[in-house]
Formats: C-alpha cells, sequence, structure tokens
C-alpha cells in the first residue's frame, strides 16, 4: 500500500471509528460487550503484580480510556488514542484516575523506557503503520516490562479479500452507509442485514474500520522485526466467524523465551 493511498485510508477508518464511538454513546453503552471481554482477557494476561508504583500505558485506547480503566490500583495510568478529547467523548467519570493524551502510536510522545506494562487491545489494524507502534512500543518499554497485545487474525481467503475491496467503489458506498449510523434502526437494520451475507459482504463492512487484516505469521514476523520476544499466544473464537481474536505476552530484548499457542 503506498505512503499517500495508506494514510488516507487510515483517514477513512478513523471516521469510522469516530462514528462507531458516536453511536456507542448515543445508545448508552460507551463500551460494547465483546470490549469488556477483551479488556478481561487482558488483564487475565498480565504475569506482573501491579502495585501502586507500576507504570501502565494503553495504546490505542479508544476515547473513555480502555483497559485502564479495569485496574484498581492507584498507579500511573495513561491512555493513548487520536479520538481522546473530542468534545463528543468527554465524560469526567470514564477518565477519573487516568491521565490521557490525544496521540497516535506511531509517535508516543514519551521518553524511553517509562513503562512497566504497555496494553495494546483491539488497535493495531486500526493504524496506519503498524509496524512503527510496535517500534514505539518497544522503545517506551522498560528492559523487563511487558507488552499484552490483543489483535484480530484471519486466514489468507479473507486477507486477500480484503485487499481486493480496500479502496473500491462498493467499499465507499459501504463507508456511506457507516456514516448513517447515528440513526439506530438503520444500523440495526443493515448489520441484521449484513449478517444473512456472505463474508466478502462482512469483511467489506469492516474493512472499513481496519486498514490493515493480519494473519497470525504476519504478528509474529512484525513482533520479532520490533525487537520482541513472544512469550505466550491465545486464540480464541471472535464474534465474527471469518476472524480469530488473537492475545499475546511479549517481552523485549529476550529472544531465547520461546512461545506457546494455546487455543480455546
Amino acid at each position: 500500500m503506498k505512503e499517500n493511498e495508506a494514510y488516507e485510508r487510515w483517514r477513512e477508518a478513523q471516521k469510522a471509528e469516530f462514528d462507531f464511538w458516536k453511536f456507542q454513546k448515543r445508545k448508552k453503552i460507551p463500551l460494547p460487550e465483546e470490549s469488556l471481554e477483551r479488556y478481561e482477557k487482558c488483564l487475565k494476561l498480565v504475569p506482573l503484580s501491579i502495585t501502586n508504583l507500576t507504570q501502565i500505558l494503553d495504546v490505542g485506547s479508544g476515547p473513555y480510556g480502555g483497559v485502564s480503566l479495569f485496574i484498581s490500583k492507584s498507579c500511573l495510568k495513561l491512555s493513548i488514542d487520536p479520538l481522546i478529547g473530542k468534545k463528543e467523548f468527554r465524560n469526567k467519570e470514564s477518565v477519573k484516575e487516568i491521565d490521557s493524551v490525544r496521540a497516535v502510536g506511531e509517535c508516543l510522545p514519551l521518553i524511553q523506557n517509562s513503562f512497566d506494562i504497555i496494553f495494546c487491545v483491539n488497535a493495531l489494524d486500526h493504524s496506519y503503520e503498524p509496524l512503527r507502534i510496535l517500534n514505539e512500543i518497544n522503545r517506551v518499554l522498560c528492559r523487563r516490562g511487558v507488552l499484552i497485545l490483543m489483535v484480530h487474525v484471519v486466514t489468507s481467503k479473507e486477507k486477500i479479500i480484503h485487499r481486493i475491496l480496500c479502496g473500491t467503489i462498493f467499499q465507499r458506498i459501504s463507508f456511506a452507509i457507516q456514516r448513517l449510523r447515528n440513526f439506530y434502526l438503520i444500523n440495526k437494520f443493515f448489520f441484521e442485514l449484513s449478517a444473512l451475507a456472505f463474508n466478502g459482504l462482512d469483511i467489506l463492512n469492516d474493512s472499513i474500520v481496519h486498514p490493515f487484516y493480519f494473519m497470525l505469521k504476519d504478528v509474529v514476523a512484525m513482533l520479532n522485526q520490533a525487537g520482541f520476544t513472544i512469550n505466550k499466544i491465545k486464540l480464541c473464537q471472535s464474534p465474527w466467524n471469518y476472524k480469530q481474536d488473537l492475545y499475546l505476552v511479549a517481552y523485549k530484548h529476550q529472544s531465547d523465551n520461546p512461545y506457546a499457542i494455546v487455543r480455546k
């Protein structure tokens, strides 16, 4: 994907992401059920004891603080996302005891080796340059720190369909429909209709907010390239039947540490 094309895809994805969270707020459900489940699974993977001195970063947290909302310790919890601070999502209760910065993961405004635990939950495939995000996470993670990553993975078939559909007139039509999300009945009808269709239509709709589709080997390769060693991998079935949810624990500068795949 060319640089300008990739940036335009990311901008379109951000518009759709903005609409998604705005729609959730209209439904008075800021965090959807699948997000709550992801955060719960991610927290169970943390191998460190969280104390009041632990420093936690959430990259791509969404506008409300993400996984840090579920950590009760009075430690430093910093959330970073491009949507943070927008007036449509300002909620004093949601950001209580959480510091937040409006920024992108590709350029973290943080000093190196400054965080003990970094979460990146359902954000890498929404990004502009995923490898650059992993490089930035490696830079700001402490030497003995841990990365908890969650991202969707697909098979080669779905990845090919995604590449074919990206940027086509069909996707632009689907994006126009997505812009109508503020009307609940239209949104509900569209997604019920989409659920009855074949995977290609689902991918067309889903690829609006996902500039990238990854296979498991893609994620492993990017982490290795960014200087991470994978300690544990867990694959769970996603609510979308053509995807799996990948959860993993990774450290930096420990290349002799093997990883294990756990399927559920």
